[in-house]
């Protein structure tokens, strides 16, 4: 249900389910939900408790995993075609199976996803707060450092530094931001990203920036976002520096892959474009930073919230004044005399 509600719509009709990772009859492997769409297949094995239970051991059904998923990946190009990515999720309910026990270690080195209590509590939520542009997240977060594909994006870009840190300046489609971003939510199922800042969302604010953008309107400070080169390695072919400035022009080249630019600032303006006609056609002003380590990041993400101060209703009443007078709308032209009349009292 939950992956229905991400966009799946192609899935397993019942738990007999098999889906062959051979060419003999025995070589299948039953699979619990099967979830579809254009770009990715989803294998998903549960295993549930009544009551909270330690896990046993799954070091055998991992240390098989890596020779089926090659399988899988043939039977599924065979039935739907070449092209979409197969991620493996491991789904548990009420059992305890640590992130850093050696299980996870295989599943992970597999190329598996483990997807506890925790995960499947954060991606509810994940849907309530952002509906429909909730499968980007959800994208990031299991297919974290993976390609979208071979093709590098290349932006022209500024190279400058900044308190010792290195830093671009460049400007891209919100449609690609939201694959290659990432946002550090406080949640449990982001643990092993500690320390993370960011609160997900409010539904409705999120409603409203997409009605702001669709209707004409635009945000021009820039979205601050921090690369990892451990995960996206940048390449800047810089121009020579002007005597005048130590920063530089150039064409920057970064990693088309999921979840690589983490988004320390600009995420409502960012998932505002999720639903929006312009995701596509817009271009969003960027300032990215490279390898902060994640202190800095929540550094800067708390420097950049306690130093922003919203604008007074009486300064706010004043610019409507001047903003509005002269408007070719006649009920702005009202909001300006009303403005007015409300400085004059």
């Amino acid at each position: 249900c939950q992956l229905y509600r991400l966009g799946y719509r192609q899935l397993n009709v019942d738990e007999t389910f098999c889906l062959p990772f051979g060419q003999s009859s025995a070589e299948k492997k039953q699979i619990d939900v099967v979830a579809i769409n254009d770009d990715t297949v989803l294998l998903v094995e549960c295993k549930s408790s009544e009551a909270p239970a330690k896990a046993p051991s799954y070091k055998t059904e991992f240390d098989a995993l890596r020779l089926r998923l090659d399988g899988f990946r043939k039977s599924i190009d065979q039935s739907f075609g070449p092209g979409r990515r197969i991620k493996y999720l491991f789904a548990t309910r009420n059992l305890r199976l640590a992130r850093d026990s050696a299980d996870v270690i295989r599943l992970n080195e597999a190329g598996g996803f483990y997807y506890n209590d925790n995960t499947f509590e954060y991606v509810d939520s994940l849907i309530k707060a952002y509906r429909d542009a909730a499968h980007y997240q959800f994208m990031g977060l299991l297919m974290k450092g993976q390609q979208i594909n071979k093709d590098k994006i290349e932006v022209p870009a500024i190279e400058g530094t900044m308190g010792n840190k290195t830093y671009y300046m460049f400007s891209l489609e919100p449609q690609t931001l939201l694959k290659i971003g990432f946002v550090l939510h406080r949640t449990r199922a982001n643990e092993s990203e500690m320390p993370t800042y960011q609160r997900l969302l409010l539904p409705s604010r999120l409603k409203g920036i997409t009605k702001f953008i669709d209707g004409g309107g635009y945000f021009p400070n820039s979205a601050i976002l921090n690369f990892n080169e451990r995960e996206a390695k940048l390449e800047f072919q810089g121009q020579a520096r002007s005597k005048d400035s130590a920063s530089r022009t150039g064409l920057l080249k970064i990693p088309n892959a999921f979840a690589i630019a983490y988004i320390i600032d600009g995420q409502h303006r960012i998932y505002g474009y999720a639903n929006s006609r312009f995701k596509g056609s817009n271009t969003i002003p960027v300032v990215a930073f490279k390898n902060l380590d994640p202190g800095d990041q929540l550094e800067l993400f708390m420097q950049i919230n306690e130093n922003q101060k919203a604008v007074s209703p009486t300064l706010r009443i004043t610019l409507e004044e001047d903003l509005y007078w002269n408007a070719s709308r006649l009920d702005s032209r009202l909001k300006a005399l009303r403005s007015s009349v409300i400085r004059a009292l």
